[in-house]
């Protein structure tokens, strides 16, 4: 049971000075969702630059 007190002291420590405990608690749910936008974004401008090679390519060499 002391062990446990003490495990809620530091995160209530860790919490107070900004930080996080659990890397759980680290990603929100805002966090991923802008990296998945991010991602969608790239894989959008990918395609869009693939397929511009691919055009090229075919009227070069079809």
């Amino acid at each position: 049971m002391q062990k446990n007190k003490r495990l809620e002291e530091s995160r209530a420590r860790w919490n107070k000075e900004g930080k996080r405990f659990y890397r759980r608690e680290q990603t929100s749910y805002e966090g991923k969702k802008k990296v998945w936008e991010k991602w969608d974004e790239l894989a959008e401008q990918a395609q869009d630059f693939y397929r511009a090679k691919a055009q090229q390519f075919h009227q070069d060499w079809g």
